[in-house]
């Protein structure tokens, strides 16, 4: 119970990423719509996606980044970052390819911050896209990451996989703005044993990403232009 806190500042950090996270899908929605009226051939939906797939293609590729990006899809990925078990060869080899080698922990900083930004576009294709278990396999990098560090640096006892668990729900609840994403993890994992640290994150960060702006849904109906109800503010209730 002594690490409360520090779940809540894990909830704090990704109330704004989640913020930033929707930030930036609503940035990617501008971007396209200016690009689809200066080239109106290019702005179509499927030359779109042919961009957006391209991008994706080049920063995956395994002779750029790709060698780090781990071709797991992101429930793979997500199982992985919240297992009990180390990374492969953490400190040594991690994910490896022709004539380099790249530390497990820095591949996940990589594959996560490319996820983070990729995400985003992916989310402004004409097609139907994941956003709960993307968003839930970036949080849990980033709790990975932290637990590591909390690992190495300030006690040796943290459980580097419960931040990753933590971090990940807490992710998706500011992107959402959702409480139920606490039940979903329980059910997901069946394990109860952090019931109050997901619960101290994940209302911290809907908290946090309520002060800073909109949901991801509320953003895609503006973005839209469709009709809603008007937006009642976190601190004018």
């Amino acid at each position: 119970m002594w690490e409360i806190p520090i779940f809540v500042i894990v909830g704090l950090t990704m109330g704004a990423l989640g913020s930033v996270f929707v930030r930036w899908n609503g940035i990617v929605v501008k971007v396209r719509r200016k690009f689809a009226t200066r080239f109106p051939r290019l702005g179509s939906p499927l030359a779109f996606a042919f961009i957006v797939a391209t991008i994706t293609s080049v920063l995956t590729f395994p002779g750029f980044i790709g060698a780090a990006v781990n071709p797991q899809n992101p429930l793979q990925a997500f199982k992985s970052l919240i297992d009990a078990a180390e990374l492969v060869n953490e400190e040594t080899t991690g994910i490896s390819g022709p004539g380099y080698s790249i530390p497990a922990y820095a591949s996940v900083a990589i594959w996560t911050a490319s996820r983070f930004f990729l995400t985003p576009l992916s989310l402004t294709l004409p097609v139907p896209t994941g956003l709960f278990v993307p968003v839930l396999s970036i949080g849990a990098g980033f709790g990975r990451l932290f637990g590591k560090f909390l690992q190495e640096y300030i006690f040796s006892s943290a459980f580097v996989a419960g931040y990753a668990l933590v971090a990940g729900g807490s992710l998706v609840a500011s992107v959402t703005q959702t409480l139920s994403t606490s039940v979903i993890l329980m059910e997901m994992t069946g394990n109860l044993d952090y019931l109050f640290p997901i619960l101290a994150a994940i209302v911290t960060s809907v908290f946090v990403s309520k002060a800073l702006g909109v949901s991801i849904f509320d953003r895609i109906v503006k973005d839209k232009r469709l009709p809603y109800l008007k937006y009642v503010h976190l601190f004018h209730i």
